[in-house]
């Protein structure tokens, strides 16, 4: 007697290890990248306040975005950045107050063309009078 247990076939010790396998094999995956390079432009004259922060919300400074600058930039350069998100949102100073007049925020993300290879930077274009 079994005192009311059933005796366990090699059959029925398999189906958890099965089960294990088919959730490990079935799992989503995180996707690995390499670091987004993130090439900001900014046109115009004079030097203006920018916040550029890596994700894809909207204010650019929700939490759930990692601000990558926080500070000005001169126009007639180019800077690079590095963002561990394929998305970034931006906004800057611009027109005649330069510290308090803040443009809508903006998001630019990666996209690639259907058949050719995706691009290897995203690039920001800021003017200062916009």
């Amino acid at each position: 007697m079994l005192d009311g247990h059933a005796k366990c076939s090699t059959a029925c010790m398999r189906l958890p290890i099965l089960l294990v396998s088919a959730l490990t094999l079935f799992a989503p995956t995180a996707l690995a990248f390499e670091p987004l390079t993130v090439i900001v432009t900014v046109y115009g004259e004079g030097t203006i306040r920018v916040l550029l922060t890596a994700g894809a919300t909207v204010p650019c400074d929700s939490t759930s975005n990692t601000v990558m600058l926080d500070g000005k930039l001169e126009a007639g350069r180019s800077y690079g950045f590095q963002s561990p998100e394929l998305s970034v949102c931006e906004r800057h100073t611009r027109g005649t107050l330069r510290e308090v007049d803040w443009s809508n925020d903006r998001l630019w993300a990666l996209r690639g063309v259907r058949g050719f290879p995706p691009p290897d930077h995203l690039d920001v274009v800021i003017a200062t009078n916009r």
